[in-house]
């Protein structure tokens, strides 16, 4: 085992699958819920297991990333959260989003 998620801070649920990074060895992925405001993260890991929290999703950009990442060649991480965002039509929980996360 790597790591065991807790909720807030670091996130909940982790559905999708994860995205190696070849380059640099880290693995990315998203938790369908927790983080800072309960609404999901993206996260990378190293391969021993140290996490970071890329991004807290906070409805209006985004929440319930079930997605697997995709990344682009300038290592831009790339995604979909199934409701949060500017659309309210679903019960105020938003239409969803694409989102475009820049590791540091």
């Amino acid at each position: 085992m790597l790591h065991t998620f807790t909720g807030p801070p670091d996130g909940a649920l982790p559905f999708a699958g994860l995205l190696l990074d070849g380059a640099e060895e880290n693995l990315y992925g998203t938790t369908a819920s927790g983080g800072s405001l309960g609404y999901g993260t993206v996260f990378k890991m190293n391969m021993h297991g140290k996490m970071t929290v890329l991004h807290n999703f906070a409805n209006s950009d985004g929440a319930t990333p079930y997605s697997t990442l995709i990344q682009d060649a300038a290592g831009n991480l790339y995604g979909t959260a199934s409701s949060g965002g500017a659309c309210l039509r679903i019960a105020n929980l938003g239409c969803g989003v694409v989102f475009k996360i820049t590791p540091k």
